[in-house]
C-alpha cells in the first residue's frame, strides 16, 4: 500500500502559532509539500541549500521505503540509509543511500550506482557540487568511489571518508591495510605510518598542501606536505588550518603540561592550554587569531598580542570582517556574555548563542542576537532592535547593497504572532516555522527580492518577498 508523501519533522521545530498580519507587501506564497505524521522518518527531513523546496523519506509501504525530494516520490527500496538525502552545497544535486536485498548502492540524481556489499560513508559532494565520493565494501576490501570511478581496493579506509580541497580538484583519505596508515590523495600512496588521526586531515584550498598528525615510532607528530616535523608533538585532538592561500598553515602543539601554537613553522609562547576549534585566518590570509587560557582566564591572541582576558570565552565565536579589518567574539564575565569587537566589549547579555557575532558583507557593521531577561534583540552595532520572544540562531542574510544604499538585512524571529522574517526592522507575514536549522536558509534574490521555507498548519510554503525599501 502506497502512503501519502509528508513528513512530520518541522512540526516539532516550533509550536504553531496563529498567523499575524504583515508589515510587507508583495508576499507570495507557493505550496510544495504537505507535512502528516504517519509515514516519515523524523530525522531525515533535509532542506535545500536554495531554499526551493525539502527532502525527507517515508515508509512508503509496510515493507518499502522511498525518497521524497520536492513532493516527488522517488523508488522504493528494501531500506533507505538514515538520515537520507545529502544535498550538494549549492544545492543543484542530491544523493542516497539504498538497499535491495542483501546489496547497497548510491543513488545519485535519480540514477542508481553499482550496487555494492556496502557503502561505508553518507554521499560526499566537492564544495562546488561537481563531484561526488563515497566509500564502498566488496567482500572484506573497501574502495574509494569517485564520480562513478573506483579507485583500488584496501582493507579499510578511514571513517572520516574521502575530503574534497576547497576548489574541488583534488581529494584524499586515510587507508589502513596490514597494520600500518598511509595517505591517497589524488590516487597516490603516501608514506606509511603506524596510525594516522583521521580528524586531523586538512587540505589547503587548492589542494597543494596538507597537513595531518601521524603516530611515528611513539610519538605523534605532524606531517607537513609529506614531511614529518618531529620537533613538534601534537595531540590527537589536534585540527590544522591553512590560510586561504594555502601559503600559511596553524596547529597546537605541546611541551610537558602547557600547550603552544604553531603558525608558519614558528612556535608561540607557551600556555596552559590553546584551542584550535577557536582559531581563524583572516580571508586575504594576513591575520590570525587564536583562543589560549593563562591560569584560569581566557583571551584571544591576535596577530601575536594578547586580548583582555575574560572568565570564558565562546568556543568556535571567533572570526575576522570579510576584509579582514575588524575581528570579534563573544567572550563571558560575571555570568554575562559580551560581543568584543576589536578588542571593545559590548553591554552583558544572559546569552549570545553559537553563530553570533556576524560582520556586514561591507564589513562595517556587526550583527547578533542576545537575550537580556526574557527579551531577544537584533543588535546591531550596539544597537538593539525591538523585543522579540526569541532570534533564530545563525539565520542572519544580506542582500547586495544597490548604488547608494546599505545592504537589506534579515533574520528570523518570534513574536506573539508567530515567526517571522524581520528585514531592517520591519517584519514578514507570520508563520508556525520558519526552515533554517537543516540546510534552509533566507536567500536575496536581488538587493529588493529575497525567498525562503516556511510552514502554516500542515503545508510547506515557498515565500517570495519584494521589499519596500
Amino acid at each position: 500500500m502506497k502512503y501519502r508523501a509528508c513528513s512530520v519533522l518541522i512540526l516539532a521545530i516550533l509550536l504553531a502559532a496563529p498567523a499575524r498580519s504583515q508589515n510587507r507587501k508583495n508576499v507570495s506564497e507557493r505550496h510544495i509539500a504537505l507535512l502528516d505524521t504517519l509515514t516519515s522518518f523524523s530525522q531525515s527531513l533535509v532542506e535545500n541549500p536554495r531554499a526551493t523546496g525539502i527532502a525527507y523519506v517515508i515508509r512508503s509501504s509496510n515493507e518499502t521505503m522511498a525518497a521524497v525530494i520536492d513532493e516527488k516520490i522517488q523508488k522504493d527500496y528494501d531500506a533507505i540509509g538514515l538520515p537520507g538525502i545529502t544535498y550538494s552545497p549549492d544545492g543543484g544535486r542530491w544523493a542516497y543511500i539504498a538497499k535491495t536485498g542483501d546489496k547497497v548502492r548510491m543513488v545519485v540524481d535519480g540514477v542508481e550506482q553499482k550496487a555494492y556489499d556496502g557503502i561505508g560513508t553518507s554521499p560526499v559532494f566537492s564544495p562546488d557540487g561537481r563531484r561526488l565520493a563515497y566509500v564502498a565494501r566488496v567482500d572484506s576490501t573497501q574502495r574509494v568511489v569517485i564520480d562513478g570511478r573506483e579507485e583500488p581496493a584496501y582493507g579499510g579506509i578511514g571513517a572520516i571518508g574521502p575530503v574534497f580541497s576547497g576548489n574541488g580538484k583534488h581529494l584524499a583519505y586515510v587507508v589502513t591495510d596490514s597494520g600500518r596508515s598511509f595517505l591517497v590523495i589524488d590516487g597516490k600512496k603516501g608514506k606509511a605510518y603506524k596510525a594516522i588521526v583521521m580528524s586531523s586531515l586538512a587540505l589547503s584550498h587548492d589542494g597543494t598542501r596538507v597537513a595531518y598528525a601521524a603516530l611515528e615510532a611513539d610519538t605523534l607528530v605532524m606531517v607537513i606536505d609529506h614531511t614529518p616535523r618531529r620537533e613538534f608533538q601534537v595531540a590527537e585532538s589536534v585540527v590544522p588550518q591553512f590560510s586561504r592561500n594555502g601559503k600559511r598553515l596553524a596547529f597546537t602543539a605541546y611541551k610537558g603540561a602547557m600547550e603552544y601554537l604553531v603558525l608558519d613553522g614558528k612556535a608561540g609562547p607557551l600556555y596552559d592550554r590553546v584551542s584550535d576549534r577557536t582559531m581563524s585566518f583572516s580571508e586575504n590570509s594576513r591575520r590570525f587569531g587564536y583562543l589560549a587560557q593563562k591560569g584560569k582566564e581566557w583571551l584571544m591572541v591576535v596577530d601575536g598580542k594578547e586580548e583582555k582576558p575574560y572568565a570564558e570565552i565562546g568556543m568556535g565565536t571567533f572570526s575576522f570582517s570579510p576584509d579582514g579589518a575588524h575581528h570579534a567574539y563573544v567572550a563571558i564575565e560575571g555570568g554575562k556574555r559580551i560581543a568584543v569587537r576589536d578588542g571593545k566589549p559590548g553591554k552583558g547579555y544572559d546569552a549570545i548563542p553559537t553563530g553570533n557575532p556576524v560582520f556586514s558583507p561591507d564589513s562595517r557593521h556587526l550583527y547578533y542576537a542576545a537575550r537580556l531577561g526574557g527579551e531577544w534583540h537584533i543588535v546591531s552595532d550596539g544597537r538593539e532592535s525591538q523585543p522579540y520572544l526569541s532570534v533564530a540562531p545563525g539565520s542572519f542574510a544580506f542582500g547586495p547593497a544597490p548604488p547608494g544604499k546599505a545592504a537589506a538585512v534579515a533574520c528570523v524571529v518570534e513574536t506573539g504572532g508567530g515567526v517571522s522574517v524581520d528585514v531592517d526592522g520591519s517584519l514578514g507575514p507570520g508563520y508556525d516555522v520558519i526552515l533554517t536549522r537543516k540546510g534552509g536558509k533566507i536567500v536575496f534574490d536581488s538587493a529588493d527580492t529575497m525567498h525562503y521555507l516556511a510552514v502554516r498548519g500542515s503545508d510547506v510554503l515557498l515565500i517570495s518577498e519584494t521589499l519596500s525599501r
